[in-house]
């Protein structure tokens, strides 16, 4: 089995992503909880919610948990949206992707 650096919640508002991010921080060493909501309005505000504009923001939020990968940690991210493209960028980087 190969090691997981990461874990991606994506599903629809109120299904419990930030719950098991929440859940998940407190049971995982130098785990760091990324909410989708919280990187937008921080990192992404410039974006609107086109479907485009959710695979950019999407992607960020990739390469913020790459940078967290880097410096040994564990991202547990948590957003509504992910395109196959990013999934599979995600499950590269060791991220486990839970739809």
């Amino acid at each position: 089995m190969n090691k997981i650096s990461g874990i991606w919640f994506c599903g629809l508002s109120g299904s419990g992503k930030s719950y098991a991010s929440i859940f998940l921080e407190k049971k995982i060493k130098n785990s760091i909880k990324l909410e989708g909501d919280t990187i937008r309005k921080y990192l992404s505000s410039d974006l609107g919610y086109t479907k485009k504009e959710r695979i950019i923001s999407a992607r960020r939020n990739l390469q913020l948990a790459k940078i967290l990968i880097h410096e040994n940690k564990f991202p547990l991210i948590s957003n509504a949206f992910l395109d196959k493209v990013t999934v599979e960028m995600a499950k590269t980087s060791g991220i486990k992707v839970l739809q």
